[in-house]
């Protein structure tokens, strides 16, 4: 460790990270039901983008341009795989394509857990 990196962190000091201790509310469920925590209610109005991907295939531009109505688009997926679900252009889940009246929709199947993201540094 360098003597720089051996400072204290010095209040006010805008190099210096203000850390702060947080009381988080207990996310176990109610015997009512799943009642949410009080200081998460503000965040349930955010948008998210949310994607479902059957699957995905590469082709050149002479190629793009030759598809038209009736056309096949082979896919990197066989039919019966998992669909992945991406919420912000992260994958949330998996799941299977299911059939709702005339439309289309997806049963989630699996839930991906999350890894710890990248420190940047």
């Amino acid at each position: 460790m360098t003597s720089d990196e051996k400072k204290a962190a010095v209040p006010g000091d805008p190099a210096s990270p203000e850390v702060r201790s947080v009381k988080l509310a207990d996310l176990t469920p109610s015997p009512g039901g799943e009642a949410l925590p009080t200081n998460i209610a503000p965040l349930m109005d955010i948008s998210l983008r949310v994607s479902v991907v059957l699957g995905e295939t590469r082709m050149v531009l002479g190629e793009l341009l030759k598809l038209g109505v009736g056309s096949v688009v082979e896919l990197d997926r066989a039919a019966g795989d998992p669909i992945d679900i991406l919420v912000n252009e992260r994958l949330y889940a998996r799941g299977e394509l299911v059939a709702v009246g005339e439309s289309f929709g997806v049963r989630i199947t699996e839930i991906v857990g999350s890894a710890k993201p990248a420190v940047a540094g």
